[in-house]
């Protein structure tokens, strides 16, 4: 009897030898499709679905355990991989296009309201997301964390970090660790995922009364590196340890001349271990000042801050530094220099170039 190979089923053979000889990578396979038959199906759930319970390493072993549908690759085969697989139900190929990455509010998607995000690459191609949620009958902004794969998949389902909060941040070390900060009530927040996003150092506050702003970076050792500004006042800065604690805390950056720091801020540390801070500052004179200054490996703020431009209309916009292989930083901002109205004693609005 003569058989035929289907387009569909030799891809699917292909798929399944290069995956067993690991010369591609499971980011280039269908997330949820465990057969490797081109779809995700009822027989990928029927997999998820007998495996359920099981472990990777158990005692006694788990005689129902399957590799294939560990999906998130934790050792547990639990509600976590199937959500994922089920996300992905009657997908024949990833995605080239905009796609949803959260499910919202009570896992509905309708009552998605995003007003902060922040993402950020680790060494695997893998991209960490954090928002914030207007919750809409509250005042409250819950703050919430998931993870893709390379090809956009989601591995981590919506984790819900904190039930309120503001302007987040995050980075990732070395090991793929995720360090998240972010503000509540004045007080700084911070939390340490592993790269499965299970929680290794559970939230925690490391500063009361000393945050209006986040930003963070982590350094070679996995320490995080955080600046706050605390809303009247100067420009703090903190290195946690890897327990969460206060290596240095509320160190004042703005140390040639005290400045009201605006929520604009950012920070990077590149190889040689120097962090490179940026922050907007209030003036005497009417405008603002984008100031930058470098602290060395192990040292602390000295004066020799810098002027980077002046800008006359503060918006909250964010400011970004990178510092590169050669340790030079690379800083980007918004000026807003282009034509805004203004509003006149009489109401009427008049375009005006500062």
């Amino acid at each position: 009897m003569v058989k035929v190979l289907t387009a569909r089923s030799f891809l699917a053979i292909l798929t399944a030898l290069l995956l067993g000889a690991g010369l591609v990578g499971a980011a280039l396979a269908l997330v949820g499709d465990l057969n490797i038959d081109g779809v995700v199906d009822d027989a990928d759930m029927a997999i998820v679905s007998a495996a359920y319970g099981s472990r990777a390493i158990a005692t006694p072993p788990s005689p129902n355990w399957d590799w294939r549908a560990d999906i998130n690759s934790d050792g547990y085969v639990d509600l976590s991989d199937l959500t994922i697989a089920g996300r992905n139900y009657g997908d024949t190929f990833n995605f080239h296009w905009p796609r949803r990455i959260s499910n919202g509010r009570n896992q509905n998607p309708r009552l998605t309201n995003v007003i902060w995000k922040d993402a950020v690459a680790d060494s695997r191609g893998h991209i960490h997301v954090i928002w914030l949620e207007e919750e809409g009958v509250s005042a409250e902004t819950p703050l919430y964390y998931t993870q893709l794969d390379a090809a956009g998949n989601t591995v981590v389902e919506d984790i819900r970090l904190d039930t309120d909060g503001y302007d987040p941040s995050l980075a990732v070390d070395a090991q793929n660790n995720v360090h998240i900060v972010w503000a509540r009530s004045a007080d700084c927040w911070y939390v340490r995922l592993d790269p499965q996003g299970r929680t290794v150092v559970p939230r925690t506050r490391f500063a009361t009364d000393k945050c209006q702003s986040t930003a963070i970076a982590t350094d070679g050792y996995g320490h995080p590196h955080i600046l706050h500004p605390p809303g009247i006042g100067g420009l703090l800065y903190t290195i946690l340890d890897s327990r969460g604690r206060p290596l240095v805390a509320d160190v004042r950056m703005d140390t040639v001349i005290p400045h009201n720091v605006r929520p604009n801020i950012a920070i990077d540390v590149d190889r040689a271990g120097n962090r490179h801070v940026l922050w907007l500052a209030d003036t005497p004179v009417p405008g603002y000042e984008l100031v930058y200054t470098r602290l060395i490996s192990g040292g602390l703020p000295s004066p020799n801050q810098i002027t980077v431009t002046r800008i006359s209309n503060w918006k909250p916009y964010r400011v970004f530094i990178r510092a590169d292989s050669q340790g030079a930083a690379h800083v980007l901002w918004h000026d807003d220099k282009g034509t805004a109205p203004t509003p006149s004693t009489g109401g009427a609005s008049t375009p005006t170039v500062p």
